[in-house]
């Protein structure tokens, strides 16, 4: 009896001290550098590298002038502000206008004019995502300054973005 009491009181001791080398400093818990360490269960985090962008977007202008005797240009499709409006000014003046000037810029979008289909004209200019859309907004407004008269589109273009893809 006493040998048995001596044996289950040594494996007591045993298994309690296998349980102390267990711990972690400050409480239960694998070591640092053990599995599960951190909460990673017999794995390691590895960071995902970020995402690298393909290429960039790159807007384009478009530009329309008018002369002050109703000759007009326009521009589609360039780098700059100041380069469309040069190059619609430059298109009205080699159409004969007279008095050119830039009346109407935009980017990344579609433009259309919209003219009163009888007597007295006033044109209307218009911007928008699609030339849908720049027609269904101008011609309300078209009508409303030419007295109620019908309008139609006498001009349309879209600038759109460039991709440029990066290498």
């Amino acid at each position: 009896m006493l040998s048995r009491n001596v044996l289950l009181g040594f494996l007591a001791l045993v298994l309690a001290c296998e349980a102390l080398a267990q711990q972690r400093p400050g409480g239960n818990g694998p070591l640092p550098g053990d599995p599960g360490y951190n909460g990673a269960v017999g794995q390691h985090e590895i960071p995902m590298p970020r995402p690298q962008p393909s290429g960039e977007w790159i807007k384009t202008w478009g530009a329309i002038a008018n002369g002050s005797n109703g000759v007009g240009g326009t521009s589609v499709g360039m780098l700059t502000k100041s380069a469309a409006e040069g190059e619609a000014v430059a298109r009205c003046v080699s159409g004969g206008g007279q008095d050119c000037r830039a009346s109407f810029t935009y980017y990344n979008q579609c433009a259309v004019i919209l003219s009163a289909i009888s007597d007295p004209v006033t044109d209307m200019l218009q911007g928008a995502e699609s030339i849908e859309v720049a027609t269904k907004v101008g011609m309300p407004k078209c009508r409303s300054m030419n007295n109620g008269s019908e309008c139609r589109v006498v001009y349309s273009a879209c600038s759109e973005a460039i991709f440029n893809k990066f290498r």
